[in-house]
């Protein structure tokens, strides 16, 4: 039996408790939820979408170019301008920032799936076990699941497998009470973000700075 149903948004709410957390566990042979869950809610008191202060386009701006500088040297997903800043309102910012870090997060995951069968295929070929070529056919119809499913779910931004660490500060900002907080909380993930890419960017710096030693050496010998 399938069901019809019209929906429409009528605001914000806060999650005070969900009513049959079972609900979760009830899936059909597609895996797919049977039920919905039923939650006790408090509706948040809408406030006026507005455009972003001076201070605000300011002192975000800030981060938001050395997010753009540093998403260039790691050849990553690219925040548009930080102009956008003063053309937006807050609820436009909060969706484009959603969307960067969705992107950000695929690229991520379809690079670090591709990396683990590269080097599981290396593996099996130094083990002496043959594996298709390309030319042969898609050499991934012999890749375990484990490796091969993350691959597939990285193919697009609908199937990607995220956790709660990412959805959380996102909920949190949606939720933000007033323009204030509002930029308090995106103020934070964008540095939090800022902050992991640095680390990837020092990590890279160190690998690719490890390979020209390996490569000299070679060149020596």
């Amino acid at each position: 039996m399938k069901y019809h149903a019209q929906h429409r948004v009528v605001g914000r709410a806060r999650i005070k408790r969900i009513l049959n957390p079972e609900a979760i566990h009830i899936l059909d042979g597609n895996g797919d939820p049977q039920q919905y869950l039923r939650a006790e809610v408090e509706m948040l008191e809408e406030v006026p979408d507005e455009k972003l202060d001076a201070e605000a386009v300011r002192t975000l701006g800030a981060v938001w170019e050395q997010l753009r500088d540093i998403s260039s040297q790691l050849d990553e997903p690219k925040l548009p301008m930080k102009s956008i800043l003063k053309l937006y309102s807050r609820w436009q910012v909060a969706e484009l920032w959603e969307s960067y870090l969705l992107l950000v997060q695929l690229k991520r995951a379809n690079a670090l799936a591709v990396r683990n069968i590269q080097e599981w295929i290396r593996i099996e070929k130094r083990n002496g076990k043959s594996v298709p070529a390309a030319s042969q056919g898609d050499s991934k119809t012999a890749v375990p699941s484990a490796l091969l499913n993350p691959f597939k779910w990285s193919r697009t931004v609908r199937t990607l497998q995220l956790d709660d660490a990412f959805w959380i500060p996102l909920l949190r900002l949606q939720a933000a009470t007033d323009a204030e907080n509002f930029q308090q909380v995106l103020l934070q993930m964008m540095k939090n973000e800022l902050h992991l890419m640095q680390t990837r960017m020092s990590l890279k710096n160190l690998l690719d700075a490890n390979e020209d030693v390996v490569a000299n050496k070679n060149v020596t010998d």
